[in-house]
């Protein structure tokens, strides 16, 4: 019998028949800025058919004659909305077309300045479908309806920004007669000038649209109403709109009704939305609702205006209209108006008004009668399904089952209680807790379990034990111990089993006498970034942490971390991180992580990018002009403190500039930078044991000019500065410094250069007794004590690197002078995860501090490690136990290793510092970068001796979304001709070797060739073992890559190799999928004897605070090289950048992670040396230095000033 012919079989033949005969989808490049001609985007839209994709090499604008239409189903992928504009030349027109039967995605570009003609929109005209992503629509004018987008098909936008468009009709941003989704867009600025309104969006006739999880603030319309949402319907048609889990933000009508949203002849249903701060000239300063359905569930209206009905007004109009109003378990809060500050509600003869309210707090701090609800005409009706609580009496409308009138609800102010918006959450003791019922609405406005029935408080009759309005609380915490659920930091006034923030947890204890604890749950790991304000302790707590590594708690660069101002309280197992205290006018700043005037004692922690800056003296009369100190960058303590086993680097304590005030002839002192770490104040005790101390610095502030100069604040004690009774036991200290203030210039004198100490500063009238502690390799400028500074009390076996400008360690054990054999090259890193809570430092098996020292008592290291373990080919000191000196114990079979990367099969020095292994914030997620070479010009190497080669240069820097790419810019110069062959790597997931969890999973890596203002890309890579022909690459490279030496350590990391000719050049690192995390770029040179040299590189990115700032290293080979480095930020505005660091910092560290130079504002140190490279910065506020450096590895590292977030550049320059 013949067997039948597989059915699977004849399917995949057909498949195949079809595909052969079925044209392929092309990706097409545009290669140029221009309106018209071959790589421009008009003719490569002219060019492309269905399924094609269109990309683009260049950035910039493009400026229009004449609209660009589209009539293929086609994807626009753009470089970044930040970094490519599709814009007007000159004349009216639309910008963009799309035919019908067209079905177009657009994205990652902007849409701008479009004015459009005969009744047209600005920006884009819909008649297919379009889905836009990650785009900007800004600067549109409309002829009539539409200022950025008239919509007649369908339309969908998801991470869109529609600001400052405007129509002379309807829809500031959006005219829809079709379809529109709109998902997590902002709407800001939009403007309606015309008889429509809508200052953001109208929908129109029988459209229909969908907002969901979007901001609209600031839009506004004039004669039409509705300042953000119009829904109107014309000719018996009903349009819809569904607004969910959105904020509606001060948006206007200012000569009509509907301050946020107008609702006529249509059905509006909003769900989970706060309305707050909107405003009506006439009618419904949250909403108007004429002839329409409005259902408003889970929602706040807070703080809405108008003349009638500040939150809500409701009118069936005439004609047989019925105006249906339904409020489900929603939250009003003081809205207000003369007539019906809540809710007005009228009916006329003709038109009927139904009013329906059930689970709903209406609240008005006015007690005039009708301030929450007026209902009035013929045709209106208030129906109560009951559980709703009023303020005041409701108009007498309120009296069904579990409704209760002339009751505050004690209402929470508007803020961040979690979830997608604001809301007012319930205060202890409110009556509106368990009163409720939740007529099948089964979660609250922020998306929390309703109900969550509290067996404490009696439910009402027939309810079911939810709360009346938006916010649904869950049960308090009781007893003595509160736990954190969530990283979130908001203050709802109740810590819950299912919502309490550190802040609530804190706030819970504070108000239970006696000690209590807060701890935090499995799931509470990564940052807790407050926004509230500083977390103040007044009562003794014990915050107990899940480890330093697994949680950390952040200033975020705008606030304090820690107040404790009262009992005896413990932090345990905490990073704190990114704090800051700025003094006001000439007043001190003191503590950026912990403010401490109680009994504190901290164990396990880690202290990480903390400052304390005293503010800048002023000029007005009859001011002293002095700057405020700076004191504790990461503690300050005028109680009790105790420190054991925590880890402080790069903190900072700054003292204020001085000015010279109106009147007075001798200029004002600078403020002192006391503590660097931690500053102990007079007559106060501090108890420091297992501690280590790395890159922390104290500066003061600069002197004012004046007829006699004003003399430089002090910079005392980098780690630690203290004034009153100080007892430090094995301690390690290093790499500190103590930074040089200089003194005011005078016609009569000049002040005094301010006085700097690196390590501990013991400052006059206070008593240190230090023990068994490592004190060395530390700095200080301005002739103070590098390692230790004052009069100090020896407990015996310290080891300092020099005790200079310090007395009292002359006690047995005690070992000075020690720099050059305690520290050369990887005998003391930095501090690392060598296991234990905290990082520490390392010793090696040459250290002169293993077995010289005495345990004082101490069982075990900072690490928790046994402590003593004595060596027996070690000689222990006179009278020690062999012990080592400092904080960490070598263990039994040598010294603890330091970890290290991967090694380089080659003679090529390791690149790149250990990278830092503290939590970093995740990166702001916006699109694509700009791949731009640095914009300035290099001036002709000068030969001198035998040169020094820059044979590596790395930058590590978290990733974002664009335009937060990791970009590195490089400069080769070079006889004609020649050609310098280099290996380009972007790194990832090698960086989980060094602690740090938020890697980039899977980086990708571009290179672009930036000559004759062309950014042009010539090589690309995903995955080193698979190679991408094309461009620079001709062939497969992997074997080359591997056989360099220098091959990724991880096959999902990318590296390309390239010869390349003298001219500019740019490296930019995504992640993988837009994907974000940590990564790391690096450039080799693999032909050192070429002609051709890399003379400049430079990177961009976006700095953060802590240790998101921008760091590159380099390597220094055959002999010494002078550089320049640059650290730019404020000159970027001219080239787009919005968000450039306003002020940068700049640090050149050695291998050792010692500083070599640091700079902030240029003009204040080498200004002459600089100007004469032709490289000095452009703006006053960037920092830049140049220095003639040995062979060696170094790193660059950029911040912004104060601890910022923005784009910044550094740059270097080797000119010699």
């Amino acid at each position: 019998m013949k067997r039948p012919a597989s059915l699977l079989a004849v399917a995949v033949l057909s498949l195949a028949i079809g595909l052969g005969s079925a044209r392929a989808a092309t990706t097409r490049t545009v290669t140029s800025l221009g309106d018209s001609g071959t790589g421009t985007l008009r003719d490569t839209i002219a060019a492309s058919a269905g399924g094609d994709t269109i990309q683009f090499s260049v950035i910039g604008q493009i400026k229009l004659n004449s609209q660009l239409e589209i009539s293929a189903s086609i994807t626009i992928d753009g470089p970044g909305e930040n970094n490519l504009a599709v814009t007007r030349s000159s004349g009216n027109f639309i910008l963009v077309l799309i035919n019908s039967g067209s079905t177009v995605t657009i994205s990652h570009l902007a849409i701008s300045n479009g004015q459009g003609d005969s009744f047209h929109p600005g920006g884009l005209f819909n008649r297919g479908g379009v889905t836009l992503n990650y785009c900007i629509f800004s600067g549109n004018v409309g002829d009539a309806d539409g200022g950025a987008i008239y919509n007649g098909g369908s339309l969908a936008a998801t991470n869109c920004t529609f600001k400052n468009n405007s129509a002379s009709g309807g829809g500031g941003a959006i005219w829809n007669t079709g379809q529109v989704t709109v998902t997590s867009c902002t709407f800001t600025s939009n403007s309606a000038l015309g008889g429509f309104g809508g200052g953001a969006l109208t929908n129109y006739g029988a459209a229909q649209s969908t907002i969901e999880s979007c901001t609209f603030s600031g839009n506004s319309s004039v004669t039409g109403g509705a300042g953000a949402l119009l829904n109107f319907g014309f000719g018996g048609s009903s349009p819809t709109i569904v607004a969910r889990n959105s904020f509606f933000y001060n948006n206007s009508a200012s000569q009509s009704v509907g301050g946020a949203i107008y609702s006529a002849l249509g059905t509006t249903t909003i769900v989970n939305c706060t309305l707050a701060n909107n405003t009506a000239n006439s009618n419904g300063g949250g909403v108007a609702n004429y002839d329409g359905v409005l259902k408003i569930v889970n929602s706040t209206l807070s703080k809405n205006n108008a003349a009638v009905g500040g939150g809500i007004y409701n009118v069936g109009n005439g004609d047989g209209y019925i105006s249906s109003l339904t409020v489900t378990a929603s939250t009003l809060g003081d809205n207000g108006a003369p007539n019906g500050g809540g809710i007005y509600n009228l009916g006329t003869a003709n038109g009927r008004a139904p009013l329906t309210l059930e689970d709903t707090i209406l609240y008005s701090a006015n007690t005039t009668p009708g301030a929450n609800l007026i209902n009035t005409g013929l045709g209106a009706s208030v129906t109560s399904h009951g559980y709703n609580l009023s303020s005041d009496n409701a108009g007498g409308f309120l009296t069904a089952t579990g409704d209760q009138i002339n009751t505050d609800p004690k209402l929470g102010p508007l803020q961040d209680n979690g979830g997608p918006t604001e809301t007012m959450a319930l205060l202890t003791g409110s009556p509106a807790l368990d009163k409720g019922k939740n007529f099948s609405v089964t979660t609250d406005q922020r998306g929390f379990p309703r109900p969550i029935d509290n067996a404490n408080i009696p439910n009402a009759s027939g309810g079911d034990g939810s709360d009346i309005g938006a916010v649904e609380m869950d049960a308090a915490q009781t007893g003595t111990t509160f736990v954190v659920t969530t990283t979130d930091d908001h203050d709802d006034g109740s810590c819950s089993f299912g919502d309490c923030t550190l802040r609530e947890a804190i706030n819970t204890a504070n108000g239970v006498a006696g000690g209590n604890s807060v701890t935090f749950g499995g799931n509470v790991t990564g940052i807790i970034t407050l926004v509230l304000g500083p977390l103040s302790i007044s009562d003794s707590v014990n915050i107990q942490g899940p480890g330093a590594r697994t949680l950390a708690v952040s200033g975020n660069g705008a606030t304090r971390v820690f107040n404790f101002t009262g009992g005896a309280s413990t932090v345990s197992s905490l990073t704190i991180r990114d704090g800051i205290a700025s003094g006001s006018i000439g007043q001190p700043g003191m503590g950026g992580g912990i403010s401490n005037t109680a009994d504190l004692t901290v164990n396990d922690c880690m202290f990480t990018a903390n400052s304390a800056a005293g503010g800048n003296g002023t000029q007005l009369h009859g001011s002293s002009g002095s700057g405020g100190t700076g004191q504790g960058g990461a503690i300050y303590s005028a109680g009790i403190l105790t420190l054991n086993r925590c880890t402080f680097s790069v903190n900072m304590a700054t003292g204020g500039n001085a000015v010279s005030a109106v009147g007075r002839t001798t200029g004002a002192n600078g403020g002192a930078g006391q503590g660097g770490a931690v500053f102990n104040e007079t007559a106060h005790a501090l108890t420091i044991t297992n501690c280590s101390f790395y890159a922390n610095i104290a500066r003061g502030g600069n002197g004012a000019d004046s007829t006699i100069g004003g003399n430089g604040g002090a910079g005392n004690g980098g780690a630690v500065g203290n004034a009153g009774q100080l007892t430090m036991t094995a301690c390690t200290i290093s790499s500190n410094a103590g930074g040089n203030s200089s003194g005011g210039t005078g016609s009569s004198g000049n002040g005094s250069p301010g006085r700097a100490s690196g390590g501990i500063a013991n400052i006059s009238g206070g008593s240190a007794t230090v023990s068994d502690t490592i004190s060395a390799n530390n700095s200080a400028n301005g002739g103070g004590g590098a390692d230790v500074d004052g009069a100090f009390i020896s407990g015996g076996y310290n080891l300092l690197g020099t005790g200079d400008h310090s007395t009292g360690f002359t006690a047995t054990g005690d070992i000075k002078g020690t720099d050059v054999s305690l520290l050369p090259a990887g005998v003391l890193g930095p501090p690392s995860n060598n296991g234990g809570p905290t990082d520490t430092f390392t010793l090696t098996a040459n250290s002169v501090a293993i077995d010289a020292g005495k345990s004082f008592g101490l069982a075990t290291d900072q690490r928790g490690s046994k402590r003593i373990v004595d060596n027996p080919s070690v000689a222990n000191a006179v009278g020690g136990d062999g012990s080592d000196i400092g904080a960490l114990e070598v263990q039994t079979g040598g010294p603890t290793p330091t970890p290290t990367p991967t090694p380089t099969p080659t003679p090529t020095a390791t690149p790149t510092a250990t990278p830092t292994a503290t939590p970093t914030a995740t990166p702001t997620a916006t699109p694509t970068a700009t791949p731009t070479a640095t914009p300035t010009p290099t001036p002709t190497p000068t030969p001198s001796g035998t040169p020094g080669l820059a044979v590596n240069v790395s930058t590590r820097l978290p990733v974002g979304k664009d335009p937060n790419a990791l970009i590195q810019g490089f400069i080769v110069q070079g006889p004609a001709g020649s050609t310098k062959k280099i290996l380009v790597r972007a790194l990832g997931p090698f960086l989980e070797g060094f602690g740090i969890t938020d890697f980039l999973a899977n980086p990708t890596l571009d290179i672009f060739d930036a000559n004759n203002g062309n950014n042009v890309k010539v090589a690309s890579n995903d995955d080193w073992k698979t190679t991408q022909v094309g461009g620079l690459i001709t062939s497969d490279q992997s074997a080359e890559i591997s056989a360099s030496g220098l091959a990724p350590t991880k096959d999902l990391e990318s590296a390309i190799i390239a010869n390349l000719a003298p001219g500019q050049y740019t490296a930019v690192v995504h992640g993988s999928g837009n994907s974000v995390g940590t990564g790391l770029v690096d450039a080799f040179d693999l032909s050192a004897a070429s002609p051709a040299r890399l003379v400049n590189v430079g990177t961009r990115g976006l700095v953060q605070p802590g240790d998101g700032l921008l760091t590159a290293g380099f390597i220094v080979q055959n002999g010494s090289v002078r550089v320049v480095i640059r650290a730019v930020g404020p000159s970027l505005l001219a080239f787009g950048i919005t968000n450039a660091l306003a002020d940068t910092t700049l640090q050149l560290r050695d291998q050792n992670g010692a500083i070599v130079r640091e700079n902030d504002d240029w003009m204040t140190d080498q200004q002459q040396e600089l100007e004469a490279t032709g490289l000095q910065p452009s703006n006053a506020l960037e920092a830049a230095l140049i220095q003639t450096i040995p062979p060696g590895q170094y790193t660059a590292q950029v911040r912004g000033k104060p601890e910022a977030t923005g784009t910044g550049v550094v740059e270097i320059y080797f000119i010699q």
